[in-house]
């Protein structure tokens, strides 16, 4: 065998698992991608107008008339 190769070989054998390894750690975590996704929504707000009037003046503008009744006097 030729010097330069066999400095080589090693490596080349190294490089050979780590990516069969690879190769096995990706097939067998990517046949589940419902477990590693996650989706967030958008989150709704909404924001009350306040009212222009207050409960006193409310109370002010609200009134009463006292109820008269007539009766017709018998004939």
């Amino acid at each position: 065998m030729d010097d330069n190769l066999k400095k080589w070989l090693p490596w080349i054998a190294v490089a050979a698992v780590a990516i069969i390894v690879i190769a096995i750690i990706g097939i067998s975590s990517g046949g589940d991608d419902t477990a590693t996704t996650t989706t967030v929504g958008e989150t709704a707000t909404t924001t009350a107008v306040a009212p222009t009037t207050s409960a006193a003046e409310d109370a002010a503008t609200d009134t009463t008339e006292a109820a008269t009744t007539t009766e017709a006097a018998p004939d």
